[in-house]
């Protein structure tokens, strides 16, 4: 191997590592609506190497998140749409008329509740432009909770 190709394959592996390792941190934390714990909401991290870190709330309004970019954080909160399954007819069988439609319909057990949508979260948190949700992440474990109005 040629020594200049050799020293170009190193400048190369040496200018990728430079800026590229940008430390990462483990934020956790509540988010509360009105005083209580938030559920069925997804929780957006716009984190400051402009990648998105997005999950949703356990049944205690609590998070996780790992592998966070520090600096300045964006954050947008949307409740959990309404599910599909709210549009199913209750009970599911072949069509058939009289009596028998009747029996098929004794026979199929009803379809489980559809989800509910979400609380009705005000729609400025939706977008990371108007949420004025954010924080500065500077610690390996940070964590931030807000209970929203």
């Amino acid at each position: 191997m040629r020594p200049t190709l050799v020293i170009a394959i190193l400048f190369a592996g040496l200018a990728a590592g430079c800026g590229g390792d940008v430390p990462r941190s483990t934020v956790t934390g509540t988010i509360k609506y009105q005083g209580k714990p938030l559920r069925d909401a997804a929780v957006v991290f716009l984190a400051s190497d402009n990648r998105t870190h997005a999950l949703m709330l356990d049944a205690e309004g609590r998070y996780r998140v790992d592998g966070v970019a520090r600096g300045p954080i964006r954050v947008v909160v949307q409740p959990e749409p309404e599910s599909a399954a709210s549009s199913r007819p209750e009970k599911i069988g072949p069509s058939r008329g009289g009596d028998e439609a009747a029996k098929d319909a004794a026979r199929v057990p009803a379809l489980p509740p559809p989800t509910k949508a979400g609380p009705p979260l005000a729609a400025k948190y939706a977008k990371a432009e108007t949420s004025g949700l954010s924080f500065d992440l500077k610690e390996p474990t940070q964590e931030w909770s807000i209970d929203l109005p």
